[in-house]
């Protein structure tokens, strides 16, 4: 127990002491951190907000102690002595007040939002602290990485309202950022359905001078844009390969066929697997006729049996029917390969 000898010993003043020996049995425990610093209204302060228990130990003894430094903590707190703060919240608003005590007063005023959480906070306290003033930074829909990447790009003088779209992760917003930088247009990556590796490879594309303007797509992958790319520095003509349909290997067969100087319109069509594709762009590239190919519910098995018959100059007629299996059509060109003259049947 504490006597009031014992606190006048220690330098505490009549109000002092009164508000202290208010302490109940268990706060006594307290009165060791507490300081002749913090006044009589301020310890009573103190007390109450103790009285809530809505605060574990340590965060109430980090309250005494920034309170021994002169922050007010009381202004965070309603008359009911509750608050609308995390303690990490008012740990970043207790700093803002000792920057204060130690430097020429900021105003750190609209950091007092509750939806800011801790980090975004210390991103903002770090923009006051800097004389940035940029209102769209607090956004509590933008995250504190987001909020420490803008804040870098606004002392740059990089400041488009485009890159405050909260939906942009980290990653994305970081390209858009760079791309700005170095004095690229981002109006075509600018989406947010866009993977990362997606806008990177768009906009390394652009800075070699490609116009990406026809495939900034977000229902492009990784592959889909190196084979567009790779088509456009060679100035090639892209038309057939813009079908956001296409899987990969599809793509990759309309563009091997592209340059080959085939027309590609005979099979650059989502309804052929790249297998029939593929029998397609090599039919066409050694000149046969393609014609009976074109249907997409002949196996690309059967397509095969087709074209190598074309190259050994046998008889196709009938092996494309839908009423005769890839086995059948195979033995019928094994049989007319040894001279034997199979006729339509069916």
């Amino acid at each position: 127990m504490f006597s009031k000898d014992n606190l006048v010993d220690k330098g505490f003043d009549t109000g002092q002491i009164n508000q202290i020996l208010k302490f109940d049995e268990e706060g006594y425990k307290f009165i060791n951190e507490i300081t002749p610093s913090i006044t009589a209204p301020n310890i009573r302060i103190l007390r109450k907000i103790y009285k809530t228990k809505m605060f574990s130990e340590i965060v109430f003894i980090n309250f005494i102690r920034k309170m021994n430094n002169g922050v007010d903590i009381g202004r965070y707190f309603d008359e009911n002595f509750r608050t609308i703060y995390t303690p990490f919240q008012l740990d970043v608003l207790f700093a803002c007040q000792e920057y204060n005590l130690k430097n020429t007063p900021k105003n750190f005023e609209r950091l007092k939002n509750p939806a800011f959480s801790p980090e975004q906070m210390q991103v903002l306290m770090k923009a006051v602290i800097n004389n940035v003033e940029n209102y769209k930074l607090y956004n509590s829909e933008l995250n504190s990485k987001s909020m420490e990447l803008l804040l870098d790009a606004y002392k740059e003088g990089i400041n488009d309202d485009v890159l405050y779209d909260p939906s942009f992760c980290t990653d994305q917003l970081s390209i858009l950022i760079d791309a700005k930088k170095r004095g690229l247009d981002t109006t075509n990556i600018a989406n947010f359905n866009m993977s990362p590796s997606c806008m990177q490879i768009l906009i390394d594309a652009e800075s070699e001078g490609i116009d990406i303007s026809k495939i900034a797509s977000e229902y492009y992958n990784e592959q889909d844009l190196i084979i567009l790319i790779k088509a456009l520095k060679s100035k090639l003509d892209i038309k057939y390969l813009l079908d956001v349909s296409f899987e990969e290997p599809q793509r990759k067969e309309v563009y091997e066929g592209i340059k080959e100087n085939l027309d590609v319109s005979k099979y650059a069509d989502s309804k052929y697997d790249d297998k029939q594709m593929h029998v397609i762009r090599k039919t066409l590239s050694e000149g046969y006729d393609v014609t009976p190919l074109l249907d997409e519910s002949i196996p690309s098995e059967k397509m095969k049996i087709y074209l190598n018959a074309k190259r050994q100059d046998i008889d196709t007629s009938y092996i494309l029917s839908k009423n005769i299996t890839t086995k059948e059509a195979e033995t019928i060109i094994e049989l007319r390969k040894k001279g034997y003259k199979i006729e339509n049947t069916i």
